[in-house]
């Protein structure tokens, strides 16, 4: 007999053992692992949601568990079930987390010890809680980048999806359609195809964050998954246009919850449109006429009762141009990180011209992601219109300057301030000239 026979043989007993051996234990309750879990400095604690299986012949009616930090037990708790789990099921229980002393990144154990009221025999009683003491708890919101294309008739999967979405959930969802995949492609996205060539498998290809994708027609459960993740920083993004409206001034203020050494993040920005049609335009749709995806959700029917190739849709969250889309601008995340103290970093579209697809100015918006330079994955975001420039030009008036008083400062993302501020201000007089000044 072969050595490959024998290795098969063993491989083939040893699981019949453990079948064995699980099956026959009549209280077996074992742990999943589980997600990180964000507790705010200072508050009584939060909730960690912990999957648990049967595994046992009886049903859990009950069980006992510890919470432990650095090998000391900090609670016991027992838990008595309304609902008993069945053999083979599973159960989600909410287990609550207490904060740490100090801003920290630590690990607790939490271990099942009893099942209804015995020793548990599960192989694998426990499993590790990830716990970041923050500040302040950050708003985290989702993106969802769509690989798509009019050419792909599958497409409008992801069409359905990000819709939904971007209706159902306004502040939460950030969408960003990414058309490619051939280069006739009427809206393809050249800042993008190198992101798109190592996250798309295919078209369409819709990804969470960059860390999962969205399988269903709607994307419900996925996104609130993803948000309930949590994370460790705030962002918010704010743009203005310049007198001629062809420059866009970015700036984005990322203020991170917890102090770090070192600083692993990088920012991207995504300029965007909506309501993008032409009456060539093509959107090819093999959802045509296929009842079988009828009343899974308003978007998904009216595919299915839309045309083979649909012309003039309109296209929405179509992605423009990017920098850094990647793996985000190189510098634009300092260390070390302070807690609360936000990081401010510039960038500006500059000829938005050059980009002769884009029909509506007043409908375009800047996307900002904070990207994990360790993982590739999209830490959290914000997503802003374009603001109209505080001046319509700057001129140069011969006037009797001496006399001249200023009326009202800017700063260079159009708020209006009463005094200056560190950065560039934007400074209007009673002469009418507009300046632009530096302000250390």
């Amino acid at each position: 007999m072969s050595k490959r026979f024998f290795l098969h043989l063993s491989a083939i007993l040893f699981l019949a053992v453990w079948c064995i051996d699980m099956y026959a234990a009549v209280n077996s309750l074992a742990p999943t692992a589980v997600k990180r879990v964000f507790v705010e400095l200072g508050s009584k604690g939060a909730d960690a949601p912990i999957y648990v299986i049967n595994y046992g012949e009886r049903n859990v009616e009950s069980f006992e568990y510890t919470l432990a930090f650095d090998s000391r037990v900090m609670a016991t708790e027992t838990v008595t079930l309304q609902q008993p789990i069945l053999r083979m099921d599973s159960r989600k229980m909410i287990i609550p987390i207490p904060s740490h002393a100090t801003l920290s990144e630590t690990e607790l154990t939490f271990t099942i010890t009893k099942v209804n009221g015995q020793p548990n025999e599960a192989g694998t009683n426990y499993t590790n809680i990830p716990r970041i003491t923050v500040t302040k708890a950050a708003k985290r919101r989702v993106v969802v980048e769509e690989y798509t294309g009019m050419w792909c008739g599958y497409c409008p999967k992801g069409i359905v999806v990000i819709e939904h979405l971007a209706k159902t959930y306004p502040d939460d969802f950030i969408g960003i359609a990414v058309h490619g995949g051939r280069s006739y492609e009427p809206l393809l996205c050249r800042a993008y195809i190198k992101t798109a060539n190592k996250e798309a498998k295919g078209y369409p290809t819709i990804r969470m964050n960059r860390k999962k994708g969205i399988y269903d027609y709607k994307g419900d459960n996925d996104l609130a998954d993803e948000k309930n993740y949590g994370t460790e920083a705030d962002v918010d993004v704010s743009a203005v246009w310049d007198a001629k409206k062809n420059d866009i001034s970015v700036t984005c203020m990322t203020t991170f919850r917890i102090n770090k050494p070192e600083a692993p993040y990088a920012i991207a920005f995504v300029l965007t449109e909506d309501g993008m049609k032409n009456a060539s335009w093509a959107q090819a749709n093999y959802i045509s006429g296929n009842r079988s995806y009828a009343g899974i959700s308003e978007e998904l029917d009216w595919f299915v009762n839309a045309p083979s190739y649909i012309y003039g849709l309109e296209n929405n969250h179509v992605a423009i141009t990017a920098a850094g889309v990647d793996k985000g601008i190189e510098g634009s995340i300092t260390a070390p990180i302070e807690a609360d103290k936000p990081q401010t970093y510039r960038h500006v579209f500059s000829n938005i011209a050059q980009y002769r697809v884009v029909q509506d100015k007043s409908k375009m918006h800047v996307c900002a992601l904070l990207i994990s330079t360790k993982n590739g994955e999209i830490v959290n975001a914000a997503k802003c219109s374009i603001a109209e420039g505080p001046v319509t030009g700057i001129e140069n008036v011969q006037t009797n300057r001496t006399n001249a008083v200023e009326t009202a400062r800017y700063t260079i993302d159009g708020r209006r301030i009463s005094a200056p501020v560190k950065g560039i201000n934007i400074v209007k007089y009673s002469d009418g000239r507009t300046v632009k000044t530096v302000v250390k």
